[in-house]
């Protein structure tokens, strides 16, 4: 599988590590992997994320665990973790987010 470096990064929230972005020509999915660090060999990929790429966001986690999530970010989503709900910068309530 042939992928396209773009020239975005992304740092995880949880440990400030930096991932560069991917993506797919074919179908166009997004693949972030890192360029190497302390914790992980160059090439290592995060298998689900939720990036926060213009407007800060805030996303529920399992309906209860929130994680905010500055422009620039992403989130490692862990075994048995999804996303339940997001909220954009300036407003006031979650809304579902459909599957």
């Amino acid at each position: 599988m042939k992928l396209d470096k773009s020239e975005r990064t992304f740092n995880d929230v949880e440990t400030n590590e930096k991932f560069s972005l991917y993506i797919n020509p074919e179908n166009h999915n997004f693949h972030l992997i890192s360029e190497g660090s302390e914790k992980h060999a160059k090439g290592t990929e995060v298998n689900g994320f939720y990036i926060c790429a213009h407007s800060p966001i805030a996303i529920k986690i399992n309906g209860s665990k929130v994680i905010d999530l500055p422009t620039g970010t992403f989130y490692n989503l862990k075994e048995n973790e999804t996303i339940t709900h997001k909220k954009y910068c300036g407003f006031k309530r979650f809304t579902k987010v459909k599957d």
